[in-house]
């Protein structure tokens, strides 16, 4: 039995038994079977009640080839807000990924994110920075139908705050101090 590539890029490895054998082969998967990705550059501002969350500021859809290959989710969200924290965290199909949040042993009152900035500012100024978070995991697809990933953005404050995505709380242009950015959320399909 021969092993090749079978030329395509479509992720898979096709095995070829020798020609006096018959032409049985077999087609088996490997690496990235697909990738999608949501992007975006719009500046946008979410006025939050205490403890709030946004809906999804990024999301895409994805259909597994297989119901047990893995999904990588990668996300970089640029933002800022009306305070000094952002934080961030992975949806699946509407619900908060329990896996690469915080731990929840005595987290009553603390938030369990996957991913949380400070905001080096001190009182005005904290309303100039434009921070990164990132969100990266690994999950098993468990289904071979459509899953919806997004990425939610939260006000851990027990007031009101505005929360800006892909640009600072003082977005003025008269000063090269401020910046805008953009923010994505890649998922691939890893192969079982």
């Amino acid at each position: 039995m021969a092993l090749r590539l079978n030329g395509s890029t479509s992720g898979y490895v096709e095995l070829n038994a020798p020609a006096e054998a018959g032409s049985t082969s077999l087609t088996i998967p490997y690496g990235v079977l697909q990738t999608v990705q949501d992007n975006d550059n719009v500046d946008s501002q979410y006025n939050l009640s205490a403890y709030g969350t946004t809906g999804n500021v990024l999301e895409v859809s994805i259909t597994p080839t297989f119901a047990n290959s893995k999904m990588l989710i990668m996300a970089h969200v640029m933002g800022g807000t009306d305070y000094d924290i952002m934080a961030a965290r992975i949806m699946k199909n509407g619900s908060v990924m329990d896996g690469p949040n915080g731990d929840a042993t005595d987290a009553s009152n603390r938030w369990r994110v996957h991913s949380y900035a400070h905001l080096h500012g001190v009182s005005i100024v904290q309303q100039v920075p434009l921070d990164t978070v990132y969100l990266e995991t690994l999950s098993g697809a468990s289904t071979s139908t459509a899953i919806t990933y997004g990425v939610q953005l939260i006000n851990t404050d027990n007031v009101g705050r505005t929360v800006y995505l892909n640009r600072g709380s003082d977005d003025s242009d008269t000063n090269v101090n401020r910046a805008r950015g953009s923010s994505s959320l890649i998922v691939m399909e890893i192969a079982p």
